[in-house]
């Protein structure tokens, strides 16, 4: 069976290094469990896996002169898609309802999430034009942008977890 440039490539350097075969199993061993932390830091809207450390309290200034206070809730039993909202103004409630999230998919683009006011107030939509999360994917910022009826609209705004 013929060998591949790229294996052929790490064979010669590995050679060249003379790197012994104990030390670089161990090498491997570790960027194998790094790999396996790579949730942290930011990611663009092509790189959104998943939705589900959006769990918690967020400043959410979707309106740009009341900056306002967000609570998600996930269902227990759709944890990553599905919960509970308050929007908050101080100690006042400003609107609850239904969440639904959904991460980058193939099928429509981006990620984002909608949010279905129980006063039967239309629901709103946002893309995830962004996020900066924990390697447990855990949520810190999110730049979000509101859909319109021709697109996401311009500029993005922030989501900043306060806990």
């Amino acid at each position: 069976m013929a060998t591949t440039s790229p294996t052929k490539a790490t064979e010669s350097l590995l050679r060249a290094a003379q790197v012994p075969a104990p030390m670089f199993d161990n090498l491997k061993a570790q960027f194998d469990q790094s790999a396996q932390v790579m949730g942290a830091g930011w990611h663009g809207p092509t790189d959104i896996q998943t939705l589900s450390g959006l769990e918690g309290q967020f400043l959410w200034a979707e309106d740009f002169f009341s900056v306002r206070t967000i609570a998600f809730t996930f269902d227990l039993d759709k944890i990553g898609f599905q919960g509970t909202y308050k929007l908050t103004n101080g100690l006042s409630i400003v609107e609850e309802g239904v969440f639904h999230s959904v991460p980058n998919n193939p099928a429509i683009g981006f990620a984002a999430i909608t949010l279905v006011p129980n006063s039967g107030q239309p629901p709103r939509s946002f893309v995830v034009s962004g996020m900066f999360t924990d390697n447990e994917w855990k949520i810190y910022v999110a730049l979000l942008n509101k859909l319109g009826a021709n697109g996401p609209v311009q500029p993005p705004f922030s989501a900043v977890r306060i806990s």
